[in-house]
C-alpha cells in the first residue's frame, strides 16, 4: 500500500512539473540538480542528460554570476530569496529560491523558480520614467527626503529657485533656526511614522543667494520599494505673492481714506471690490455689494446706451462721464465717473473711481438761473436807456436847441452870438451821439425786422465809423429766431466788430451767418495781427464782453470758439435755433 502511494504522489510531482509553465529546477544539498520543468529548458540550457549535474556547471540565458552561492544561502539559512534577473534575450523574471523540506522539516536541498515579470517591470518602468519626468519638470520646487530628513533627490525647479548645488543636507538647513524649525521636524517625522501630511505650512527663511524668501511647504509619505519610505515634500516660494497682497492691502487701506468711491469690477459690472469711500457714499456695506451686478445695485442712468460706452472705453482704455445712481435710501445722486481698463494675468477688470457731484451740478444750476437772470435785466436795462435816451432825452434836447435857435435870431444877442453858436453845436453832436448810441444799446429793428436786418444796419454803421471794409455773408432768407437767441448772436458780432476796431488793426472783416434745420452758426473773421494765446495781466485773451458771450451762448446750450494767430482772428458762435430755456440738458 505505501510503495502504491509513493508512486502515486511521484507521478503527481511529475505531471504538476510537467504542466506548469513556469520553469522550475529542484536540486539538493548537494546542489545537484534532481528535476526540472519543460520552461526551464531554455532558459537555464538544461537538457534530460543535465540532471544530477552540478548547478555550477550549467550555462543560463540569464544575466547571474552568483546563482550558487545564492541557493547555497537559502539551503544554509533555510530562508526564502529572491532577486530580479534579466534574460539576455531582454525579458525580466523574479528568481525565487525556497528550501526544499523533507517530512520531518529537514532542510534537503531547494526549489528554484523563475516568474516572467517582463510586462510588468517595463509597465513599472514606464511608470517610473513617467514619475520622474513629472518630477524633474514640475515647476514647483520638489525634495525627496530619507527617514533621517536627509535630501535624497532634488528636481531641477529646487535648485533653479533657490540656487542649492548638492543634495544630500538636512531638511533643518532649509529651516530658519528658530521655532518654526521645531515643529517642521515634528510634522516631518509625523508624516514619515503616521502618514500624515503637511498641508501649506508657511515658513520664512533667509538664503545665501537669494535672501528672505517666505516659502509654502507641503508634505506626503510615499514608498517607492517595499520597505522603503520616503516624504514627497513641495516647497512654493509665495516671496512674491506676498509682497503683491501687502501692497494691495496697504493700497486699499490707502482707497479706504478717499472720500470718493473706488471700485473694481468685471466687464459684465460685477463687484470684487467696494471702498469705503463707497460705503458711505451709496449706503451698501462691502459685504452686501461684492459679487452684485453694480448696474442692479446702484439703478444706473447712463448718458448713452452700455454698449457704447463699453465700446468706447475698451477702445480708448478709458471712459469718463456723469452718470446719475440711486443710493440705498433711493436718493439720486449725479456721479462723476471714470473708468479704467486693467490687465492682468488673463483677467480684464474695470477700475471705477466714482465722485459725488450732485451739489456742485445743482450750484451750477442756481449761478446759471442767476447768470440768466443778469443777462435778461441787462438786456431790458439796455432796452429801457435805450428808449429813455430817444424819447425823453433826446426831445429835451432838440427842444433846447430850438430854443437857442430861436434866440441866436435876436439882434440883442449879438454879443452872445459866439457862445449861442458853439452851444448848438455841442448839442447837435449830443443829439447825434444819442441817436447812434441808442440803437447800439438796443436797436429797435432787432425786435422789428430781425438779425438779419439789425446786422446790416450795425455792419454799415461801423464801417463808416471804422474804416474797416466789412464783407457780410448772408442767407438769401434768413428766417426770425427766437429773441434770446436774436440777441445772443448780435451781441457777439457787436463785440466782435468793438474788438476789431480797437485791438486787431485789421482793414478787412467778414460776417457769415449760415442756418440749419436745428442750429444757427456765426463766423467772424478779420485779417488782423491776432492776439496771444496766453493770457497776462495787461493783455488777457478774451475781454470781459467775450466772456459774457460765451455766457450767453452757455446759457442758449451753444458754443464759442476763438482762433487766433498771425494772419487773424476768427470767431465761430453756434447755437440751436429754438433755444427758449437756460438750463442744462443733463440737469433737464
Amino acid at each position: 500500500m505505501r510503495n502504491i502511494e509513493l508512486s502515486t504522489a511521484n507521478d503527481d510531482l511529475l505531471n504538476l512539473i510537467a504542466n506548469v509553465n513556469i520553469p522550475m529546477v529542484m536540486v539538493g544539498s548537494d546542489m545537484r540538480i534532481r528535476r526540472f520543468s519543460p520552461p526551464a529548458e531554455s532558459l537555464l540550457n538544461l537538457s534530460p542528460a543535465d540532471v544530477s549535474k552540478h548547478l555550477g556547471e550549467i550555462r543560463p540565458n540569464i544575466d547571474i554570476d552568483d546563482l550558487e552561492q545564492f541557493v547555497r544561502e537559502t539551503i544554509d539559512t533555510a530562508n526564502p530569496h529572491e532577486r530580479e534577473v534579466h534574460e539576455k534575450g531582454g525579458r525580466w523574471y523574479m528568481l525565487r529560491v525556497r528550501p526544499y523540506k523533507m517530512w520531518d522539516a529537514k532542510i534537503d536541498g531547494a526549489v528554484i523558480s523563475f516568474q516572467d515579470i517582463d510586462a510588468l517591470k517595463r509597465t513599472l518602468d514606464q511608470t517610473r520614467n513617467y514619475a520622474d519626468a513629472l518630477f524633474e519638470n514640475a515647476r514647483e520646487a520638489i525634495l525627496l527626503l530619507d527617514r533621517s530628513l536627509r535630501v535624497v533627490s532634488a528636481n531641477s525647479a529646487f535648485y533653479h529657485t533657490f540656487h542649492f548645488d548638492q543634495e544630500g543636507q538636512l531638511i533643518h538647513q532649509l529651516g530658519d533656526g528658530q521655532g518654526n524649525l521645531a515643529k517642521l521636524r515634528a510634522l516631518l517625522e509625523d508624516v514619515i511614522e503616521n502618514n500624515s501630511r503637511i498641508d501649506d505650512f508657511e515658513l520664512r527663511h533667509s538664503f545665501q543667494h537669494i535672501g528672505e524668501r517666505f516659502i509654502v511647504l507641503n508634505a506626503r509619505r510615499i514608498e517607492p520599494q517595499v520597505g522603503r519610505q520616503l516624504i514627497l515634500l513641495a516647497i512654493e516660494d509665495v516671496t512674491e505673492n506676498r509682497r503683491q497682497n501687502d501692497a494691495l492691502k496697504r493700497q486699499a487701506a490707502l482707497l479706504d481714506l478717499a472720500h470718493d468711491a473706488v471700485l473694481v469690477r468685471g466687464m459684465e459690472g460685477t463687484i470684487h471690490f467696494w471702498s469705503r469711500g463707497a460705503e458711505e457714499m451709496y449706503g451698501w456695506k462691502k459685504e452686501e455689494a461684492v459679487g452684485k451686478l453694480k448696474q442692479a445695485l446702484l439703478n444706473t442712468r447712463f448718458p448713452k446706451p452700455w454698449k457704447e460706452i463699453n465700446e468706447e472705453m475698451i477702445r480708448a482704455g478709458h471712459w469718463e462721464g456723469e452718470l446719475v445712481h440711486l443710493r440705498r435710501d433711493g436718493v439720486a445722486r449725479i456721479i462723476q465717473s471714470r473708468w479704467a481698463l486693467q490687465r492682468e494675468a488673463g483677467t480684464t477688470v474695470v477700475l471705477e473711481l466714482n465722485s459725488d457731484v450732485t451739489e456742485k451740478k445743482l450750484s451750477e444750476g442756481r449761478l446759471r438761473k442767476l447768470s440768466s437772470y443778469l443777462i435778461r435785466v441787462q438786456d431790458e436795462e439796455r432796452r429801457r436807456i435805450a428808449r429813455e435816451l430817444h424819447d425823453s432825452t433826446g426831445q429835451k434836447l432838440t427842444f433846447v436847441k430850438m430854443g437857442l435857435d430861436s434866440l441866436s435870431k435876436q439882434t440883442d444877442l449879438e454879443r452872445h452870438a459866439s457862445t449861442l453858436s458853439e452851444s448848438l453845436k455841442f448839442i447837435d453832436e449830443a443829439i447825434q451821439e444819442i441817436r447812434t448810441l441808442a440803437p447800439l444799446l438796443h436797436p429797435p429793428l432787432l425786435d422789428e425786422a430781425g438779425l438779419a436786418m439789425a446786422t446790416r444796419w450795425l455792419v454799415e454803421g461801423f464801417a463808416k465809423r471804422s474804416g474797416v471794409a466789412v464783407n457780410l455773408v448772408l442767407p438769401a432768407a434768413l428766417g426770425r429766431f427766437p429773441q434770446n437767441v436774436e440777441i445772443a448772436l448780435f451781441r457777439i458780432i457787436q463785440e466782435a466788430l468793438n474788438n476789431i476796431h480797437r485791438h486787431s488793426g485789421a482793414d478787412k472783416a467778414e460776417i457769415e451767418i449760415t442756418e440749419t434745420t436745428d442750429s444757427v452758426t456765426l463766423r467772424v473773421f478779420d485779417n488782423g495781427k491776432g492776439f496771444r494765446s496766453e493770457p497776462s495781466e495787461e493783455s488777457p485773451p478774451f475781454g470781459v464782453g467775450i466772456q459774457g458771450m460765451r455766457e450767453r451762448l452757455t446759457q442758449l446750450g451753444g458754443t464759442l470758439e476763438i482762433a487766433s494767430g498771425k494772419k487773424g482772428t476768427t470767431l465761430t458762435a453756434t447755437v440751436p435755433s429754438l433755444s427758449e430755456l437756460s438750463t442744462s440738458s443733463f440737469l433737464q
